[in-house]
């Protein structure tokens, strides 16, 4: 019975185990060798290295690197074996205080998965894939890299900085966690030869446009966070004004109020009004009770009382709040005064409350 794998963009994948004795043959245009000898998985023809030094790790790191374009302009390829999707990338990705936690064993299709996925957090500031996760959660401060289309190393300018960039990553490598552990995989060597078998040309030419064009998406993007964040930042700075100049003229402010609420409800009263008047009126009209010409005399002088207490409740507003706050009144408007008085009425109870 097959066993699949769920990509994030909801398609499956056949997982192949040990036990699996044909050797399927991949949706691409790959030519596989169909003995095995060559493109068996897990097979070793790189280089001997003593266990963990730095050659080897150089090695790994350039292997990964210099072919990030190649992967990301074959993802398709990537994500129709489950093979080439869980190859695994020997980069030892990490953050301080808990080292390589929740990063352990990423994988080709892993990382893919994230370059498309995730693109404001994959991707730096030119539009280079990041391959290196290394910082701090707490100050923000990271050694992130990125690679260019020549495959020369980047210093990577985060679009969202180190706080989203590692967790993004994180969550889709713990995704596949059960995966990586129970299906076989070819190595990134086979990958890279089984990549390179194909005149990658128009794939890599396409694949530097879509960067390009999500490059300047992403810059939207940081646009957008920026203008948001001022914006959220603006609406601060000018409550804390409001409420200094609202305790400033505190007496005048609670003289307007108590006279403001007055003439509000003296306009909510009129509005009562002439709703029901209307109402009694077109009954009346209906019925014959009263003459059309009655109807316009009454309901004109209704609709007058209310246009007439409304603007007498906005007019007295307007001109007491520029009367309290000068210059400062375009901060501030009726409602916003009838808030703070409750915002301090509520804190008045809540300090009761505690006494």
């Amino acid at each position: 019975m097959k066993e699949f794998i769920t990509l994030l963009n909801g398609s499956e994948i056949v997982g192949y185990t040990e036990t699996d004795v044909t050797s399927p043959a991949i949706e691409t245009e790959i030519s596989l060798d169909a003995t095995g000898e060559y493109f068996a998985p897990n097979r070793k023809h790189s280089p001997v290295f003593e266990a963990g030094g730095v050659e080897e790790r150089e090695f790994n790191n350039r292997l990964f690197y210099e072919n990030a374009h190649l992967f990301l302009a074959n993802a398709d390829k990537i994500f129709a074996d489950s093979r080439l999707f869980l190859a695994e990338v020997k980069v030892k990705n990490g953050i301080a205080y808990s080292g390589g936690s929740g990063f352990q064993h990423p994988t080709l299709g892993i990382y893919v998965e994230w370059w498309l996925n995730k693109p404001f957090e994959a991707l730096d500031r030119e539009g280079n894939p990041i391959w290196f996760i290394s910082g701090s959660p707490l100050t923000g401060s990271h050694a992130c890299s990125s690679v260019d289309s020549n495959g020369e190393l980047q210093r990577a300018v985060l679009n969202a900085g180190f706080r989203d960039t590692w967790p993004s990553f994180m969550e889709i490598n713990r995704r596949y966690k059960d995966a990586k552990e129970r299906f076989i995989a070819y190595s990134l060597e086979e990958v890279v030869d089984m990549l390179k078998s194909e005149d990658n040309t128009e794939r890599l030419a396409e694949l530097k446009k879509r960067l390009e064009s999500q490059k300047h998406a992403n810059e939207i993007e940081l646009l957008n966070r920026h203008l948001e964040g001022t914006y959220e930042l603006l609406q601060k700075t000018r409550k804390r004004l409001m409420k200094h100049l609202f305790q400033t003229h505190h007496d005048e402010c609670e003289a307007f109020y108590s006279e403001s609420l007055k003439l509000k409800e003296v306009a909510k009263d009129a509005e009562r009004q002439f709703y029901e008047t209307r109402t009694t009126l077109r009954q009346q009209l209906k019925m014959g009770e009263i003459s059309p010409h009655d109807y316009q005399k009454a309901f004109g002088a209704v609709r007058k009382n209310r246009e007439s207490t409304n603007f007498e409740y906005t007019r007295f507003c307007n001109e007491g709040i520029k009367k309290i706050f000068g210059d400062d009144s375009d901060l501030f408007t009726s409602r916003e005064i009838e808030e703070l008085f409750s915002e301090e009425s509520g804190q008045k109870e809540a300090d009761e409350c505690q006494n």
